[in-house]
């Protein structure tokens, strides 16, 4: 992928980037990424209609459902020192 050896949250950032010239509004390359919470999604035609928590429509050809994942250590003494359980925020 090119992105070895950098941190979640700076290959999260260079992919959006990435995401956004490829893929934004027309394939012009001027997509946005905003954090919220969908709470509705419909299938229309053509595509899917989803709502924010603001109320906010947003229409698209399509959808990618992606999830999070926080790791949470148990609470062992000197857990937290081992590599492979290092948590990147």
């Amino acid at each position: 992928m090119g992105y070895e050896g950098i941190s979640p949250v700076e290959y999260r950032a260079k992919i959006q980037m990435e995401l956004c010239s490829l893929y934004g509004k027309g394939g012009l390359g001027n997509g946005v990424f905003k954090n919220g919470k969908i709470v509705s999604l419909e299938k229309v035609d053509g595509g899917f209609e989803a709502v924010d928590e603001d109320g906010n429509k947003v229409k698209a050809r399509k959808v990618v459902l992606a999830t999070g994942i926080k790791d949470v250590l148990p609470p062992i003494p000197g857990m937290s020192s081992y590599p492979v359980l290092i948590k990147w925020n």
